[in-house]
Parts: structure tokens; sequence; C-alpha cells
């Protein structure tokens, strides 16, 4: 047998062909706990030996390495013989402080450190950057240009409508002043904010002046942008050709805003809180912004244009980070591709038509899905009162917990074809499609006759699941299933799943940042009151952002996704209905209502529960053996349905021995799988 192992492999350490004595070789394949890919590893420990006669001294080899650097460890490859056809289907690590050595007999059995083509980023756990700035979805979009259209108009009735009746005002003022972009350009520009700011006060003393604001926005560039689709070319003001585009705003909400300020009187100061401003109008969130919120500038109060430009940057194509992420590492030796029908990355057209891929298909029809750095939309300061951050240049992603936090959120499931290299990426429910082999075909029928044997999984079936997003405080990702029956495991109370790296509640965001507004210490009652009236002094808060932001630290490096759509976007919880969200309720029926531990649970505090589409695969069958072809054992693929006398099942693990050549399966099959079958075959 040891004549035959060696026939069938070549082993090498670095470039050093070794000769185990090892009988065979077992390879297994068992999901990773945190993507759930089934890996090829070897299982095998290898045991060297010198031998005299056959001229090969591979005890020798493997003890110098550990005289001379224990600490340094060496490729060590296989490759399988199949015919004529050489094929490497190994590439591990020799570390010789892992060996058990006999001098005596001069023997040592070690193991071989495991690696793959995915170890770079689902074993190293790399941080993985993508750097800011630059043109197109790796950074820089362009300059956002906005113009500002002013007019001032007495009210009286308006002013008097805002003192008694606040929830009307804001539709009074929208029925009567509709957006002017008379100040404009000929030229391409998106409406994105117009209101109105006036004194509660005025009205008392025959001031009915209303400050009238319509804000305006566009994406200029001056190169060429790559794709060139929804762009025009023109030229500036100096006639140098520019590229230009409508900013990408979806509608938001309608707004009521009070400013206050702390007046202090006397020597012995008594601080009365004003109300001395109001804004009202309608906005639009603008999504050419790193930040995502809303442009906001000085007002000017004299009906002239008043306009400028800011950069744009630090949003990335998910696709973009993903693939950062599996090619992390690639290069001439190591290639790993990704691909997915979901998200529409080198699609191949063969996922199922089901709601889960009828709605991301709808939504991505609609918009992008983009990568921004948390610390840039939440520390941003509005320009006019002069106090800015930077925003970031580059943003590390702890690349592992990121495709966790994907597949959690999305109800992903992860596969990789080995002989391919590639990474495939799709919704939980495309796996039930890979049908691929059948043990109950004539030629294999009789190896697994007779085993209908099982077992129940039941740490598959925990009492509760927990749903939770990065920050727990805005509530858009925060859903709790309930299980009840006896098909619970007494142990495992309750399975965890934490998007950790995502975060999608962009309303919450804004409402935090809006919350820290900074406004400069001012005189008087009006900015344009010249001379301020009296002596008092008013004192606009100041209010620390930084230290009350939940999002003030940047070394957590958090990213979020953003799904660019003019009006349907979703929020996660129907309890809470914000939007301008990522996902709606509509997602957990979707997305999540696959592979439940159970078809019946209950769902936050519900009064009845909910069925799910799907269930966990519990019924773990016996081990079936049966033996495989030369071929097989190099393109084996784990992430498929296998077809025993009990149904279509997953594999749990699978282990082939070589030789002999045959390939152990560990099935998981539906619950209700086997009910039809005769014990007898």
């Amino acid at each position: 047998m040891i004549l035959q192992l060696n026939e069938k492999y070549k082993f090498y350490v670095g470039s050093e062909r070794v000769y185990p004595v090892n009988d065979s070789i077992d390879w297994t394949y068992e999901a990773n706990e945190d993507l759930g890919i089934l890996r090829k590893k070897m299982s095998t420990k290898m045991t060297f030996e010198n031998d005299v006669t056959a001229g090969h001294y591979c005890y020798d080899i493997i003890k110098e390495l550990e005289e001379t650097s224990r600490c340094i460890s060496e490729d060590f490859i296989i490759i399988h013989v199949c015919g004529v056809v050489e094929t490497e289907v190994y590439r591990g690590r020799l570390k010789s402080v892992l060996g058990e050595y006999d001098p005596d007999h001069c023997t040592v059995e070690i193991d071989i450190e495991f690696r793959d083509d995915l170890s770079c980023f689902l074993d190293d756990k790399p941080q993985v950057t993508w750097m800011g700035g630059g043109d197109g979805d790796g950074g820089s979009v362009g300059n956002f240009q906005f113009a500002v259209c002013t007019s001032v108009v007495k009210d009286f009735e308006l002013l008097a409508l805002a003192y008694e009746n606040e929830e009307d005002v804001v539709q009074y003022f929208l029925d009567k002043y509709p957006p002017d972009a008379s100040c404009l350009p000929n030229d391409i520009f998106t409406l994105y904010e117009y209101g109105a700011a006036f004194d509660n006060g005025s009205w008392l003393f025959g001031d009915g002046r209303i400050y009238l604001y319509n804000y305006y926005g566009r994406i200029i560039r001056y190169s060429e942008p790559n794709p060139i689709e929804g762009w025009t070319e023109t030229t500036d003001a100096l006639g140098d050709p520019i590229w230009v585009r409508p900013a990408e705003v979806a509608e938001f909400y309608l707004y009521d805003e009070v400013i206050t300020a702390t007046r202090v009187i006397g020597d012995d100061p008594i601080t009365v809180n004003l109300r001395i401003d109001s804004r009202i109008g309608k906005r639009w969130r603008v999504y050419d912004m790193p930040y995502m919120a809303y442009r906001r500038f000085d007002y000017t109060y004299t009906g002239s244009r008043k306009g400028g430009s800011g950069p744009l940057g630090n949003r990335v194509n998910l696709v973009n980070v993903i693939n950062g992420i599996i090619g992390f590492c690639n290069s001439e030796e190591n290639a790993v591709y990704f691909r997915s029908n979901f998200f529409n990355w080198n699609p191949y057209g063969t996922q199922p038509y089901n709601e889960a891929y009828a709605l991301m298909e709808d939504l991505l029809s609609k918009g992008t899905l983009y990568c921004y750095n948390l610390v840039d939309v939440a520390y941003h300061y509005p320009e006019d009162r002069g106090n800015t951050i930077d925003y970031s240049e580059y943003q590390k992603i702890d690349a592992l917990e990121f495709l966790k936090a994907l597949k959690e959120y999305f109800n992903l499931g992860f596969s990789y074809d080995d002989a391919t290299n590639y990474v495939t990426i799709e919704h939980i429910s495309y796996f039930d499609l890979e049908r691929r082999i059948d043990l109950t075909a004539e030629e294999l029928v009789d190896y697994i006759r007779g085993n209908h044997k099982y077992n129940y999984d039941v740490q598959k079936s925990p009492l509760k699941e927990e749903y939770r997003m990065a920050m727990e405080a805005s509530n858009t990702f925060t859903m709790d299933i309930t299980y009840s029956g006896n098909c619970i495991s007494p142990d495992r109370q309750t399975e965890q799943h934490t998007s950790v790296n995502i975060y999608t509640d962009l309303r919450y965001i804004s409402d935090v940042r809006s919350e820290g507004a900074y406004y400069e210490m001012r005189l008087g009652i009006r900015p344009d009151d010249d001379p301020p009236i009296g002596k008092a002094t008013l004192f606009f808060p100041v209010q620390k952002f930084q230290e009350d932001n939940p999002f003030k630290h940047p070394a957590q490096n958090t990213i979020f996704l953003a799904l660019i759509d003019d009006n349907n976007h979703f929020v996660w919880d129907e309890n809470y209905p914000r939007p301008n969200e990522l996902l709606s309720y509509r997602a957990l029926e979707v997305l999540h209502y696959w592979k439940r531990p159970l078809l019946e649970g209950t769902i936050n505090d519900d009064e009845l529960p909910t069925d799910f589409l799907t269930q966990r695969r519990l019924k773990q069958q016996v081990d079936l053996t049966i033996p495989i072809c030369c071929d097989d054992v190099n393109n084996f693929q784990g992430n498929i349905l296998v077809k025993s006398q009990m149904g279509w099942g997953e594999i749990k693990k699978a282990v082939i021995s070589d030789p002999p050549q045959e390939i152990t399966l560990s099935l998981l099959h539906d619950v209700d799988s086997g009910s039809t079958y005769n014990p007898t075959t």
C-alpha cells in the first residue's frame, strides 16, 4: 500500500520530493464555522522515515528543518496522478515543531497545517484596505455643485399659522410657495431642499418677513467619466470642458425645525430659553454625498444667487469591496474569483425563480449597493459653521467579519469550487437546486441498501434566534424568533445573528448628527439685525457632538450599505416605518423565512406564530460509503445535494479515502423525508 500511495500522489516539501509511508490519505470536506463553506482538508498525519534501500531519507529532511528553521514553515505540496494527468490538489504548510520525532527509529509523524486558496481571507483574517479618493466608484465621484435661489416675502398669515398651529404650517407653505429655479443657469440641477425661515414672534411687531430658499445640486467632473452613461458634456464659466449629471436624491420628509437660544440676564445670571427662529419645508436625501445627508450652507436674504461646490468621495460599490476581500491575496500562484446571481455579480444564470431573487432583482434594478465609511457619515459638520473634520482617506475592513455580516443580513450561503476557484455567493434558497449525485441510481443503490438508520441533529434547533445590527439603538434590525415544542435542543437556548460590520439606518445617523448641530456664538435675535436690539446676549448652544455621538469611535471602522433608489427604500421592521432604508419588513418574509430551525415560530411580540417557508435539514442519516472514480477525487464539491433512499440531503461532512478510492457521506435530510420508503430497500 505504501508504494500504491506514492504512485497515486507526489509529495513535496518545498521543491524536494518526499515519500510518506502512510497506507492511504483522507480528504475531509467539512463546513467552516463562519460561512458554511465545505473546504477540502487533508486529515491524515504524514509519517516519514529513512528508507536506505529506496534511497529516501525523508526523516533526515524533516529533522534538518527542525534543527535549523523550526519556526519557519515550508510549503507542503501534493500532486494527484490520475492516468497521465497530474494535478496539484493541496498546498499546506509543514511546520517542523508540529512533528513527533523518534530518533531511535528515524521516524517522524507530523500534522500538516491546513491551507487552501481561501485561507488568506478566511483563516488569516486580514484587515483589507480600500482607498478613498481617486475617481469612480473606488472613491470620489466628482464634486457636488450647488446653487441657492432665495427671496423674501411678507406673509402674516403664515406666521400666525405657525404660531397657533404647527401641524398645518408646513403644508400651508408648500401649497403657497412652490420651488423657484429662476436663479439657475440653463443646465442640469436637481432640487433637494426648499423651505422658509422666520421669527415666530415677528408678526406681533408688524414684521412679516419670510426668507425663502431653494437648494439645487448637480455632480460635476473635470475628466470624462467611465462609464459615461448619464453624464452630459458641457463647459464651465471659463470654457473648459466638464461633465455633469443630476444629483441622486430620494424624497425624505417634511420638516418643521425650531431654533432656540439661551438668554442670560443680570449680574446674577438668570437663564431663559428663547424660541427665536423656525424653519419649515421639504427635503430630499442627497445620495451623492459622502455622508448621505443634507447639504446645508448659510442662507442669504437678498434674492441673489449663491453657490459653491464640495468634493464627494469615499463610497465604494459593494462588488468592489467583495473583490478586494476575496482577491486580497491573489497572485500568479493563487487566484480566487466570485460570482452571484443574487447580487448580479458575474451572473451565470442558474438562480431559482422565487420571491427572494425577485425582490433582489427589483431592488438592484432601481439602484446600487454602496459601502460608506461610517465615520464620514456620522461626523460631518455643516461647513457654514466653521467647524469641519477631514473625511477618511481609507477604510480598513475585517474581511471575514464583513462577509459574516453580509451572510446574516441577507440570509446567504457560500460555496467554493476548487476546480474553478470560484466562490459562489447566493441566497440560501439557491442551494436547494444543487442536486448533483443520485445514490439511488442502479449502479450505486447496492452500496446504500439497508441504511435507513438516522437520528436528529437537535443542536441546529435553538429555543430562540436573535437578529441584531451593529448598533441596537436604532432598532431597525432587531428581531427575536421564539420556538417551542419537543424538537428544541435542551442545551442550545439562543442562536445569535449579528451583522457587526453592516449598518443601514441612515435616518438614525442623520438624527444623531442633527442633534449635535454646532452653532457659533452670536449677538442679537436675527443675523441681519444691525445693531443688535438691547444689551442681552444670546448664546447658541455648542453641543459636544463627539462626546454624545454613539458613532464617535473611528477605530471601529464600521461601514454600511445604502441602496441608491428614488422612492422604494425599505426598512427592516414593519413596526418601525422609517423611509429611505435598505430593507423593509418584507425582507424578513422574503429573505429570512427560509431555513428556519422550525416551520413555526413567534416573531418579537406577535400574538400569533408565523409559518415559515422552509426548515433546516435536521434528520441525519447513517454514514454512506460508495466507491468513486479517480477524477472524482479531485473534482468533488461539498455544497451540493445528494439523493439517497431518504430523499435529497445536504452534505454535513464528506471523507474521501484514497486508496481505496471511496467516499463516506454524512447527509442531513428534511424532517419529513423518508416516510414513503420501504425499510428493506
